[in-house]
This record gives C-alpha cells, structure tokens and sequence, in this order.
C-alpha cells in the first residue's frame, strides 16, 4: 500500500485575519458556535493539507499551485508548493469573484 506523501501546512497572516474576522462576525449572534467553526475551519484545513490536490484549481486565477475547497459557504484557499500547503484565505462563496484586497501569494 503506497502512502500519501506528507506536506507541510502554513498559515498564512491573511488567512489567520480572515478566520478571526468572520470568527468575530459569527461571536456577535452565538459566541459558541464561533468557536466550533474555528474548530471546523482547523479541521478542514488539516485534512485538505493531507490531499492537496484534491482541491480544485481556483477558477478566478487559473493557477495550478492554487486550490480551494469548501466548507460551508466558507471558500477555503491555499497555494500547493513541493510538500508544502499554505493557507491563503477564506471568505464567503457568495461573493462574487477573487477579493480585490487577497494577495494569492501571501505567505
């Protein structure tokens, strides 16, 4: 059996603003539930870490080195470079389009 190739993840300073600000957004109506998802999000970022290329390639930029997943309505994008995942941001699906103000190559 052939073992998955193990990867290094990094958060980047974007995305750790970007999980406390909606993290912030979500404690104003239910503090506890702010919490979860902070754990969902830790979550989710581990497991993506483990198959990176199972994301798909961020439709905006066109860049194989940038994937996304979803969690909720939460677009979770980082950047696959030889064994490491950084997480670059994550912000609401229904926004339409790349943020303006994200850096995809934020470290």
């Amino acid at each position: 059996m052939t073992k998955a190739p193990r990867y290094t993840l990094r958060w980047s300073a974007q995305a750790e603003r970007n999980v406390d600000e909606v993290a912030s957004q979500i404690a104003r109506r239910a503090p506890k539930s702010a919490e979860a998802w902070i754990e969902r999000v830790i979550g989710h970022v581990q497991n993506t870490s483990t198959f990176p290329l199972a994301g798909r390639i961020v439709p905006e930029l066109n860049r194989p080195d940038l994937r996304e997943t979803f969690l909720g309505r939460y677009r979770v994008v980082y950047r696959v470079h030889r064994r490491d995942v950084t997480l670059v941001t994550i912000f609401a699906g229904e926004r339409d389009g790349w943020p303006e103000d994200t850096d995809p190559d934020a470290d």
